[in-house]
């Protein structure tokens, strides 16, 4: 169920469990720290009342302290006011009480050793029992014990006050940060919600790309779906001029069949139609070819390189086996190719096959990868290749020797990869007396 939660409900929901959770750990802290200091607070003004009445004890004339008809603090004079004092001899038990004291409280009373002093509480009074050593006009100690005590109720009058006002402040607090939350939410999700709008627009052929600008957190994703749609928009282009070019290339040998059918001599129409038919396959295949080509895209799967070149060379080790050819090659095992594996097969393949077929005894192959970039340089010990062709070679059906079998398509498919890949082929003479083909590729995707 929470798997088809928006974002926008997640993160609502999220932040609103947590706002709430801590207003409340905060609201409970509060209520701690301002009971406690309430009670403290009471405590303090209870021991201010105990010095007050140590202060104005009496003494009667064996030198014992007698409770006064009029204490300092007026509530003690008055009965049930909530605020009590009392004196207790600790050996015989008589006691002396305030007027406003009443049976009812005299639970509070708690005999203490001379000098402890002790804080009791009850669901209805706080009191403070302090123990003293007293000396009567004879020398002999006699240990009373002063309790003050403190009704409870103004306390919890309060405490409930506080924690009403309380409620409201924090149940106020979640509903006016609830609405700031909404409203930040809404502006932090709003480049989503413009992205959706651009890709609808994209869908329904209003706009190519994603055109507005987005925060720093979704500008690589919205480079790399531009990317996809450029890469779409480049396939779909190259289809659309594959089927042209193909369809351009055709009319020719179709019409030289036409022509030779409209002689009506059979064996030149056999003889035209065995030369066209597969100059027309090849066509069609070479075309086929181009238009399968994927190019550099941004969520491309890196291949590596060295398993690909040794199936490659594999293979034209049985292809020229007449011929023997040594190669080597200096590839680490972690190059990588960031790009599509059919196309390396391709380029790899028509580079090294010129390679063979040209070489007379070796073919070395070597690829790094530096700053970036990826260079894979294939070298034979052919006749290499003069510079006025070097350039010539890059078109299509040209060949550096016409005496070697082959359409001379080759290094047109290679140009053609090179061009998806952006990337460059530098020719040049190689150490080995032949040719020296170097493929650069940026491989900062």
């Amino acid at each position: 169920m929470f798997d088809r939660l928006s974002i926008r409900q997640r993160l609502i929901g999220s932040a609103t469990i947590l706002l709430s959770l801590f207003l409340v750990l905060a609201g409970l802290a509060i209520d701690r720290l301002y009971t406690q200091h309430s009670t403290q607070s009471l405590q303090r003004e209870l021991n201010s009342h105990l010095y007050a009445l140590l202060g104005s004890v009496g003494i009667d004339r064996d030198g014992l302290p007698v409770m006064t008809s009029s204490l300092p603090t007026p509530a003690m004079n008055i009965p049930g006011s909530g605020l009590y004092a009392a004196i207790s001899n600790n050996l015989t038990a008589e006691t002396l009480y305030s007027g406003s004291f009443n049976q009812q409280v005299s639970s509070f009373l708690q005999s203490q050793v001379p000098g402890s002093k002790h804080f009791s509480e009850t669901d209805t009074l706080m009191a403070l029992n302090y123990g003293v050593d007293w000396e009567d006009n004879a020398g002999t100690a006699h240990t009373y014990t002063f309790s003050i005590a403190s009704d409870m109720k103004h306390l919890r009058q309060q405490l409930t006050q506080f924690r009403t006002e309380l409620t409201y402040w924090l149940s106020g607090s979640i509903i006016v940060l609830g609405m700031i939350q909404l409203f930040a939410l809404r502006w932090a999700i709003n480049p989503l919600k413009q992205a959706s709008a651009e890709i609808q627009n994209i869908k329904q052929g209003k706009q190519d790309l994603l055109q507005n600008y987005y925060p720093p957190e979704l500008q690589e994703l919205t480079s790399i779906l531009n990317a996809l749609i450029e890469h779409g928009h480049a396939n779909q282009e190259r289809y659309r001029k594959s089927l042209g070019d193909l369809a351009h290339s055709l009319k020719t040998p179709l019409a030289i069949m036409q022509g030779a059918r409209e002689t009506n001599n059979p064996n030149e129409l056999m003889q035209t139609t065995d030369q066209q038919l597969p100059r027309i396959n090849e066509l069609i295949s070479y075309q086929l070819q181009r238009a399968s080509f994927m190019g550099k895209r941004s969520l491309s799967q890196s291949v590596s390189l060295k398993p690909v070149i040794e199936k490659v060379l594999r293979g034209l080790d049985k292809v020229y086996r007449d011929k023997n050819i040594q190669t080597s090659f200096e590839i680490d095992e972690q190059t990588l190719f960031a790009g599509d594996e059919s196309d390396l097969m391709e380029l790899i393949g028509n580079l090294l096959d010129n390679a063979y077929k040209y070489g007379q005894n070796r073919v070395n192959v070597t690829a790094r990868q530096q700053r970036g970039q990826l260079i894979i340089q294939i070298e034979d010990d052919g006749k290499g290749i003069a510079d006025q062709q070097k350039q010539q070679l890059m078109q299509r059906g040209v060949r550096a020797d016409e005496k070697t079998p082959g359409q001379g398509l080759g290094l047109d498919i290679v140009n053609e990869i090179i061009k998806l890949y952006d990337a460059s082929l530098t020719i040049t003479q190689s150490g080995l007396g032949g040719a020296k083909f170097i493929l650069e590729f940026d491989q900062q995707l």
